[in-house]
């Protein structure tokens, strides 16, 4: 196992997805990229805001993004140069898919519930689409 994928949120649950992702990348030797995705999708934006408004909430938006990978690649300090950190703009759930299924990704492990505060019964809803459609194993941490 070369490379692992993790996409963090900033939630509980990621930081325990980058910890597993940590273990297992201690010991096997393996690659850990850190992927953020920023949500762009139709009404992402309500649509009173201007289009300068929207621009400053993305700017802010990409460097709270940075912000949650430079936290994760911390975690991840024992690792050293084996460590990338990625941010996407877009669907969230798609552009995890994307990536991991466009790149030499050898597992995801992510959190069982991010951010997003939609209360499934038991997998968040970016989670659960990343763990049907993905064509690369999958660790989902709880």
């Amino acid at each position: 196992m070369k490379k692992i994928l993790v996409p963090v949120d900033g939630s509980v649950s990621s930081t325990l997805a980058i910890e597993q992702a940590k273990e297992l990348a201690k010991a096997l030797g393996s690659h850990v990229t850190l992927l953020h995705v920023i949500g762009i999708y139709p009404g992402a934006f309500p649509v009173e805001f201007s289009e300068s408004v929207q621009i400053s909430l993305l700017k802010e938006s990409r460097v709270k993004a940075k912000e949650i990978l430079l936290e994760g690649k911390q975690r991840l300090a024992d690792l050293g140069e084996k460590v990338d950190m990625v941010i996407l703009e877009g669907n969230v759930a798609s552009e995890i898919i994307n990536y991991a299924d466009g790149h030499d990704i050898d597992l995801v492990i992510m959190g069982s519930r991010g951010l997003s505060g939609v209360n499934n019964l038991l997998l968040g809803s970016v989670t659960r689409k990343v763990a049907i459609q993905v064509n690369k194993p999958i660790l989902i941490i709880k």
